[in-house]
């Protein structure tokens, strides 16, 4: 079952791209000083290691037919991360 899986908030750093197209110097320094680069996410670790995290936020742990599924899986290297609050579900 998920509920036996941490759940967790991070902040993250993500990478970016600007694939628009041909730009001068000025306006590409000034897109990379922007901070919109932070990422919040709450869910629930499916794996831990010391490079990342697995996570996702959605679950249908009554699938009857076989194993419970996860929905949204992402990975998050460690390194990213900024912030970390773990959280402890009620029984």
């Amino acid at each position: 079952m998920l509920k036996d899986y941490p759940l967790v908030y991070i902040e993250y750093q993500d990478s970016l791209s600007d694939a628009n197209s041909w730009t001068d110097l000025e306006s590409a320094i000034h897109w990379a000083d922007d901070d919109d680069w932070l990422i919040i996410q709450v869910g629930f670790i499916l794996k831990e290691t010391d490079e990342y995290l697995l996570m996702c936020p959605s679950t249908n742990p009554q699938n009857s037919l076989s194993a419970p599924k996860v929905a949204g899986v992402w990975k998050v290297p460690k390194k990213a991360i900024t912030k970390r609050v773990d959280f402890t579900l009620p029984s």
